[in-house]
């Protein structure tokens, strides 16, 4: 028989009222059974919760920029070019070298990689290096010169002074760059700040098929710059990777955030450090109609050094006060039309890391 208990305490073969239920409760009752022994009853409760859902809510926009200069190649650890800084690591002796493959040198009782150069420099080896073909520890054509190429040694027992010893490495990881830590920084930035649940999210990075669009307007602009801005659109060659041009993307979409995943993964170090033209392509993006009027914009700058280019000085070898003046102009004027426009900003944030992994500004 169905029925309730009511206010006065006496049976009535009515449902219960439930106005006044839990708050996220949407109904209860309760079922009693006799069992096989007398006076004895099972009894069920059963409590059905209302459905909710959560909406992820908070229009942004943020652009990412990414410092792809060549010193971003170098050891996060000790701060050397071309040192591959790892843990437990065995160097060995070898006497048989191949064009192809890289190795060690010993300098002041550190190990040092080798290349092997042909002579032969530029996208169209239309320029030579004056030392000609052969190995060296710099990978620049102004550095292979005569007095710094090296020739291996040829067995145990050679004794000529002016060959090389070579070593070759195994074990440990070699992936410690100020690239793949910046890199690794921007992609743990983006799977925050997209919005999706960590449960659809891998740990490279990468969106599970299980991702649904939310669509929130989290947009994101990444700028690769190094010598200048890396502005690719017609990748023909191996070395550009996906058509590339600085432009938001909402990476609360599938679409958005792959393309944005796509851009960090692809950067490479190569050239000098030219913070001046990424800040200004960024203040140039907060002005399009597709941003301008949110309320929350940011930049974050990953760098790891002082600029050596700027609008009107430098050449990408050393840093000096000009370039640095008007690369902090345009920072000044960027965050200024930030905060003119109420807009969230915070300070420089610094790296606790002796070797600046990457530092991050925020305007």
């Amino acid at each position: 028989m169905s029925g309730s208990i009511g206010a006065d305490g006496n049976w009535t073969p009515t449902a219960p009222d439930q106005t006044n239920k839990p708050e996220g409760v949407e109904t209860v009752s309760k079922t009693a059974k006799p069992t096989s022994n007398p006076n004895e009853y099972e009894v069920e409760l059963k409590v059905v919760l209302k459905q909710t859902s959560e909406t992820k809510t908070g229009a942004a926009a943020t652009a990412l920029v990414l410092d792809c200069s060549g010193s971003m190649e170098w050891c996060t650890q000790c701060g050397k070019k071309s040192c591959d800084h790892t843990t437990g690591v065995t160097y060995n002796p070898t006497y048989t070298v191949n064009d192809e493959d890289h190795y060690y040198v010993k300098n002041d009782n550190e190990y040092v990689r080798v290349k092997y150069c042909d002579g032969k420099h530029g996208w169209f080896n239309q320029n030579s290096c004056t030392g000609g073909a052969g190995w060296y520890t710099e990978g620049g054509r102004k550095d292979h010169t005569p007095d710094k190429k090296l020739t291996p040694k040829t067995s145990d027992d050679d004794t000529n002074t002016a060959h090389t010893q070579f070593y070759t490495r195994t074990g440990g990881s070699s992936d410690t760059s100020r690239m793949t830590a910046a890199k690794n920084a921007a992609k743990n930035f983006l799977k925050t700040y997209s919005g999706f649940d960590a449960n659809v999210i891998n740990d490279n990075g990468t969106l599970k098929d299980t991702a649904k669009s939310l669509s929130i307007k989290r947009y994101v602009a990444v700028i690769r710059f190094s010598n200048n801005i890396d502005n690719d659109t017609d990748s023909s060659s191996w070395w550009e990777g996906e058509d590339y041009k600085p432009a938001w993307y909402d990476v609360s979409t599938v679409v958005g955030y792959n393309k944005v995943l796509a851009t960090i993964n692809q950067a490479w170090a190569y050239g000098g450090t030219n913070l001046d033209a990424g800040l200004t392509t960024a203040s140039s993006l907060m002005d399009a109609n597709l941003v301008k009027n949110l309320t929350s914009k940011n930049v974050i700058a990953l760098t790891d050094g002082a600029p050596t280019y700027s609008k009107g000085y430098g050449d990408g070898g050393s840093t000096n006060k000009d370039i640095c003046d008007e690369t902090a102009q345009t920072a000044a004027t960027l965050r200024e039309m930030l905060m003119c426009g109420k807009v969230t900003h915070n300070n420089l944030i610094g790296s606790s890391s002796p070797i600046p992994i990457a530092r991050y500004s925020y305007f």
